[in-house]
C-alpha cells in the first residue's frame, strides 16, 4: 500500500470512531459511573458496544499500516532501528487489541461491580501499555526519519506530537484528555499526508 492511501485510510479511521465514541459509547466508558447503571446500558446496547469495539480494532490496525508503510517507504528494512520500531509496534498493537477485546466482550457479561472493576483495570492496562509503545514508537519514527533526512520536518511534526500527548496516557488513565489531543494529531497528521499528490522520494539520488 502506498503511504497516502494509508494514510487516507488512518484518517478515514480514526475520524468514524472517534465520532462514533462520542456519540454512542460514553455511557459504557464512563468507569466513574455506577456499575448498575453502566450495566444496564451494556445489556440495552450489546451491539453498539461491539461495533464499537470492532472499529477500534480497525483503528488499531489502520495505525499500524500508516507506521509500518511510512518505515519502510523511507528507511531500509534491514536497519536494526527500523527493526526495533517494527517489533515495538507489534507489541503495542497486540496490546491495544487485547484492551480493546476484553472491554468489548467480557465487560457485558461481568454480574458484580467487584469483577466490572478488575475488568476495567485489566484492560486499561493493557491499553496503558500498548498506548505507551504505540506512542513511542511513533514519535520515534517521525523523528528518525527528520534525522536521516528523507521528509521535511513539516511532515513529521504532527507525528512526534502525537508521541508526546500520548505517551503519558498510560499514567493518567481513565483521563483522556491528553489521548484526545493525541487523537487529533493523529487524524491531522494522516490526512496531511493523505492530500499530498505527491510525496518527495525516499531516494530522490537514484
Amino acid at each position: 500500500m502506498k503511504l497516502i492511501r494509508a494514510a487516507r485510510f488512518t484518517a478515514l479511521a480514526f475520524l468514524v470512531v472517534g465520532v462514533y465514541t462520542f456519540a454512542f459509547l460514553s455511557p459504557g466508558l464512563s468507569i466513574a459511573r455506577e456499575w448498575s447503571v453502566r450495566q444496564a446500558w451494556l445489556a440495552h446496547n450489546q451491539a453498539i458496544w461491539t461495533l464499537g469495539g470492532w472499529l477500534w480494532m480497525l483503528a488499531i490496525f489502520a495505525w499500524m499500516v500508516l507506521i509500518i508503510t511510512t518505515m519502510y517507504t523511507y528507511t531500509p528494512a534491514h536497519r536494526v532501528t527500523t527493526s526495533l520500531q517494527s517489533g515495538l509496534m507489534h507489541i503495542g498493537g497486540a496490546l491495544l487489541v487485547g484492551g480493546v477485546v476484553i472491554w468489548m466482550a467480557v465487560l457485558p457479561r461481568v454480574a458484580t461491580a467487584e469483577m466490572a472493576a478488575l475488568t476495567d483495570g485489566i484492560s486499561l492496562s493493557l491499553l496503558g501499555g500498548g498506548l505507551f509503545l504505540g506512542a513511542l514508537v511513533t514519535g520515534w519514527v517521525a523523528i528518525d526519519l527528520i534525522q536521516l533526512g528523507k521528509l521535511p520536518w513539516v511532515y513529521l511534526a504532527p507525528g512526534i506530537l502525537v508521541g508526546v500527548f500520548v505517551l503519558p496516557t498510560p499514567l493518567l488513565l481513565p483521563h483522556t484528555t491528553l489521548l484526545l489531543a493525541g487523537l487529533v494529531c493523529l487524524i491531522a497528521w494522516s490526512a496531511f499526508l493523505g492530500t499530498r499528490r505527491k510525496l518527495p522520494s525516499a531516494y530522490p539520488e537514484l
